[in-house]
């Protein structure tokens, strides 16, 4: 198991972890490549539950999030890819937009196929408390904590 923690300030070598108490354990509670995310059964489930895939800025070939949109394709949810240039993966996509993120998701976001009135409204309407974030494997979506960053401890993994 991962402590998970906000913090407010600088993170240095010599920072302690609160849960445990070791020092020098702290680093970004993000996945970085060659590690498997936490929480796979929970991402699974919150596929499963979605009704629209995007993954923006992604190579398409780092697992297991890549095979995120053939797991979405099974389960009939609707995909996108918005990246520079298609990806390895780009094919199993049923939308595709090349060119710089900053520009092409806002043009999907505000384009006539993006329609708040269809069974994503709830998606679009959301979107002012939401904060997106493009990673690899696709657009997360996250409560806004403009105050805190989110660390974790390697020591209890």
């Amino acid at each position: 198991m991962r402590a998970v923690s906000p913090w407010r300030e600088d993170l240095g070598l010599g920072d302690h972890c609160l849960t445990c108490g070791g020092i020098g354990v702290l680093r970004p509670h993000v996945v970085w490549f060659g590690e498997m995310p936490l929480e796979m059964d929970e991402i699974y489930a919150a596929l499963r539950k979605a009704d629209l895939f995007v993954a923006i800025g992604t190579s398409g070939s780092v697992y297991p999030a890549a095979g995120f949109v053939s797991e979405a394709r099974v389960l009939d949810i609707r995909t996108c890819e918005i990246n520079l240039e298609p990806s390895d993966n780009a094919n199993q996509f049923d939308e595709r937009r090349y060119g710089p993120a900053s520009e092409m998701v806002s043009a999907w976001w505000t384009s006539p196929c993006f329609d708040v009135n269809d069974d994503r409204a709830a998606f679009h309407q959301n979107r002012h408390r939401l904060d997106f974030r493009a990673g690899r494997g696709g657009l997360r979506r996250r409560r806004r904590r403009p105050d805190a960053a989110p660390l974790s401890c390697r020591a209890l993994q």
